[in-house]
């Protein structure tokens, strides 16, 4: 009978893992077929506790075992043991932590033991809770023998020295063996339910169209199932349980439910209110919706979650069901003090020149100068201009478009050639500087906004939001500027991120969708949002998915529903819906239009602000005069 199910169901994966209390069953039924077996005389009960470092060396011993054997990527099991209970929920829990995430097909097989035949109690199987993650298990009873059985069998062991199992006996012995094949029903009402898949007779093989693992997941019957997810995160999530009936609106909900009617159960949201997304710890428990994932509390979780590598090892994920980025809500830029005025019209690079060149004017005033004397005149007009302190005062003179008086006009040809020319260079830079002191007295100017990584990265700025999860993506980059703005985050409460905001010093992570709408926390509301704007580059891009226990059975029947939504374009629809209809477009258009003027002021009066620039110099010079002319008659 094994052999027959081997062949029909069981040969078309890497290989087939056996656990047995008796040994023979290895060589005698599966000498042909890649086997991993293990064979063991008792099996310890596992403990009740949820956290591995925290179980009995007997159990932890087995546990690390049972991990090895999942580990080697067989997908078909064979047991053949007197306390099936136990390994059920070694299954069950060491799949967590072994690195093959696939769902497997079990095969249970009665034990004989001094021929005696003790069938697995189906009934105490099939109603616990690890039954849940176990669709695909069989339990194969024998139900009737003659009594030539028990003759056969002896015979066997003393002429072949192996003993051949009662379910395996050959057809010669002329015995009457039949195996029933149970399974659970999985689908509600009575998940736990026994379902005779069919029987299987030494001289007719399968009764006809047996088929011993269904695919249970196409219909479930309205099962009750629990899902879990972050509190609210529009457009993502929208939830309001204390509701009658409770709201469940979003992308990911509607997602959810577009699930639940494929498969035909329905759900329950749950939500940790405290942790949101929270953590898996390396004890294999944890909280928020990661942890109730991870500890098999609900079937699967979502938030906006990427692929993150941080909990891949205690996690499974679905296929990506759209792209979408991060970006940062920044403080918008503020107008810049009218002192400054006077500095705008140049930047850096151009005040960088005028230095530059005055100083050339300088050196070259002082060298034709000197040469006039040493060649021409020793006695030029008492050296004129041959100090450095005269060529730096004649020098911001033409600075200023002031030409030298009429008693310092240069004498000889070279030094009036060289203070014409120089005087041609300064108008021009006046005629510049004047042109662009126009354009800002006209158009107001403002601190540079940020809008790439290296803007962000240079302000120096504090980023933030409600967990680390935000820089999960990137805390391992080598870039420079996306190194240092990991160290400049910081995880903050919602209340902490509400005053930051309108003292202008943060910035805030914000999840951009495929649509081009933002996921927004509270913080970013109506009355906040005149204070920011969104960056134009992505921080970071990824891809969200669905987050599974590992070796999920809905994970196949998940990825197939992601691939056709996303080839008829429903989620992007799902996302501008939700938005229309939820979220509402105000702050979203508010954001998108926070880098335009939205109005033309017109024309303006003259303020004060206007002249605080030359009144500021005006200031400093009038102070820099009294302090050189007292310091003069002291």
């Amino acid at each position: 009978m094994t052999k027959d199910v081997v062949n029909k169901y069981f040969l078309k994966h890497y290989c087939i893992g056996i656990i047995t209390e008796n040994v023979n069953i290895i060589s005698y039924i599966l000498e042909d077929v890649p086997v991993v077996s293990l064979t063991v005389s008792s099996i310890p009960q596992m403990s009740d506790s949820e956290e591995y470092g925290n179980l009995r060396e007997k159990t932890s011993n087995f546990d690390k075992i049972m991990v090895r054997i999942l580990d080697q990527r067989c997908l078909h099991f064979i047991i053949q043991v007197s306390t099936p209970e136990y390994l059920i929920e070694y299954f069950s829990r060491s799949s967590r932590r072994s690195a093959v995430r696939s769902n497997r097909q079990y095969l249970f097989l009665p034990l004989t033991a001094d021929e005696i035949i003790m069938n697995p109690d189906a009934s105490s199987i099939f109603a616990m809770k690890e039954m849940a993650v176990m669709p695909d298990l069989v339990i194969a009873n024998i139900l009737t023998i003659n009594k030539n059985v028990s003759t056969c069998c002896i015979s066997n062991t003393e002429e072949n020295n192996e003993t051949a199992e009662i379910i395996d006996l050959d057809i010669d012995c002329g015995n009457e063996v039949e195996i029933e094949f149970l399974t659970h029903k999985y689908a509600a009402p009575n998940p736990e339910e026994e379902i005779k898949l069919g029987t299987w007779t030494p001289s007719l093989g399968f009764s006809s169209e047996v088929n011993l693992y269904p695919n249970k997941m196409n219909n479930l019957g309205g099962k009750y199932l629990k899902i879990s997810a972050v509190p609210d995160y529009p457009p993502y999530t929208i939830l309001d349980l204390n509701s009658t009936p409770p709201v469940y609106e979003g992308v990911e909900l509607r997602f959810s439910k577009e699930f639940a009617r494929l498969l035909n159960f329905t759900f329950q949201i749950v939500v940790d209110d405290d942790a949101w997304w929270g953590e898996v710890w390396p004890n294999g428990t944890g909280n928020g919706m990661w942890g109730m994932v991870a500890m098999d509390t609900v079937i699967m979780g979502f938030g906006a979650t990427y692929a993150w590598l941080e909990n891949y090892p205690y996690l499974d994920y679905s296929l990506p069901y759209f792209r979408s980025s991060v970006r940062c809500i920044t403080p918008r830029p503020k107008q810049l003090p009218g002192w400054m005025t006077p500095i705008l019209p140049f930047n850096a690079v151009m005040w960088a020149a005028v230095a530059i060149s005055l100083i050339i004017t300088v050196i070259a005033l002082y060298l034709v100068t000197n040469a006039v004397i040493l060649l021409l005149d020793k006695r030029y007009n008492k050296r004129k201009y041959s100090s450095i302190t005269n060529n730096i005062i004649l020098a911001w003179g033409l600075l200023f478009l002031q030409s030298p008086s009429e008693d310092k006009t240069p004498q000889y040809a070279p030094l009036r050639h060289l203070i014409t020319w120089l005087m041609v260079y300064f108008l021009l830079v006046n005629s510049i500087y004047s042109g662009g002191l126009s354009s800002v007295l006209t158009v107001p100017r403002f601190e540079d906004p940020i809008n790439t990584v290296a803007d962000l990265a240079k302000s120096n700025m504090l980023w933030s939001a409600t967990t680390d999860a935000w820089v999960y993506s990137i805390e391992e980059a080598t870039e420079p500027d996306l190194a240092h703005i990991v160290h400049n985050y910081k995880t903050l409460s919602e209340d902490e991120l509400l005053k930051r905001v309108f003292r202008g010093d943060t910035a805030f992570a914000v999840e951009r969708l495929l649509g081009g709408n933002y996921a927004l926390p509270s913080y970013v509301n109506d009355d906040t949002v005149p204070f920011l704007r969104a960056m134009r580059a992505d921080i970071y891009s990824g891809f969200p998915v669905f987050n599974l226990r590992k070796s999920s059975p809905f994970l196949e029947s998940l990825n197939m529903l992601i691939l056709r939504l996303n080839a008829a374009g429903l989620l992007l629809n799902y996302e501008v819906q939700v938005v229309r209809e939820f979220v509402g477009q105000r702050v979203q258009l508010a954001l998108a239009q926070n880098d335009q003027v939205s109005t033309d002021s017109g024309p303006v009066d003259l303020q004060i602000a206007h002249i605080q620039g030359p009144l500021f110099f005006l200031g400093f010079g009038l102070l820099a005069a009294f302090v050189v002319f007292t310091s003069e008659i002291m």
